[in-house]
């Protein structure tokens, strides 16, 4: 092989390994963009709640943009829930997010806490061929994604599964 044709094979891999590297953030956005629906909760102790019980639709487009509300019945029957506005970046192992607004509550009857100031929080991402997880940056459950379907886990108290409807 002539050193020409070398030179030319070697720029050739190096500009592949940089777009693929380019790609990772882009294959994350179109991993999460959509409109996603919460199907059901699974409870540690093997119960299944679904609607009218649990409900929750969470939105996010492909520039990072994201909207989630879920709502729930306490164990007393009471109406709680939890909603957000947070902005995603991707990198190649790692999320970052900003939090513009968020609203709890928790059924207790106490007044609903919010989070209002923007702030910006770091976590790791896994990818797995098609499959993204990490821990969520601001609330407790451990997100996984693979295609078109999601679970959230607070370990001890819940699994949510999600379906993406768009």
């Amino acid at each position: 092989m002539n050193t020409k044709l070398k030179f030319r094979i070697a720029v050739g891999t190096v500009l592949t390994l940089f777009a693929a590297t380019l790609c990772l953030p882009a294959f994350a956005d179109e991993v999460l963009a959509g409109t996603w629906r919460l199907v059901k909760r699974q409870l540690p102790d093997g119960r299944t709640l679904s609607a009218p019980e649990i409900g929750g639709m969470a939105s996010r487009s492909p520039t990072g943009r994201s909207h989630h509300s879920v709502f729930w019945k306490t164990s007393d029957g009471k109406p709680a829930s939890v909603s957000g506005i947070i902005t995603y970046e991707y990198g190649d192992k790692e999320i970052t997010a900003t939090r513009h607004f968020s609203a709890f509550d928790d059924g207790s009857g106490k007044p609903i806490v919010y989070a209002t100031p923007e702030e910006t929080r770091r976590v790791a991402l896994k990818r797995e061929g098609s499959k993204l997880s990490y821990q969520h940056p601001f609330d407790p459950p451990f997100i996984v994604i693979d295609g078109d379907s999601m679970t959230a886990t607070l370990q001890g108290a819940f699994v949510d599964y999600w379906e993406r409807i768009k």
